[in-house]
């Protein structure tokens, strides 16, 4: 199964909480970056499973990014992690917001799960 994951906020302080956290659930972590412009040359580039993804960044917000992420990799699951919004938004898979950032591990396996689960084209 496909662990990667890019983590993309513009605090470097939770992009580490994020890595150490997602690194001692074996998750990859396979870039990081501090708007959704990097975000996306790291998705083009590396292809990840999941990408937690921001709001409120320069630059790009996460919502124009996470739009332009689709058609570059629309396989990518996208995690909204941001205290922007109270629940998900339109653009994300799956919503956390960053004061239960204890969640992210479970929700990200929830969105491993449900592409292990997605029928393919070959079903």
């Amino acid at each position: 199964m496909d662990r990667t994951v890019v983590i993309v906020d513009d605090d470097p302080n939770v992009r580490q909480v994020l890595s150490v956290l997602l690194g001692q659930a074996s998750f990859d972590i396979v870039g990081e970056a501090a708007d959704g412009l990097e975000a996306l040359t790291l998705v083009r580039d590396r292809r990840p499973a999941l990408v937690i993804l921001d709001q409120e960044m320069p630059r790009m917000k996460g919502d124009a990014a996470a739009r332009l992420l689709r058609d570059l990799s629309p396989e990518t699951k996208v995690l909204a992690f941001s205290n922007a919004f109270g629940s998900k938004p339109e653009w994300a898979d799956a919503f956390v917001p960053k004061e239960s950032v204890a969640d992210v591990e479970i929700v990200l396996e929830d969105l491993l799960q449900l592409s292990l689960d997605a029928p393919t084209a070959e079903s």
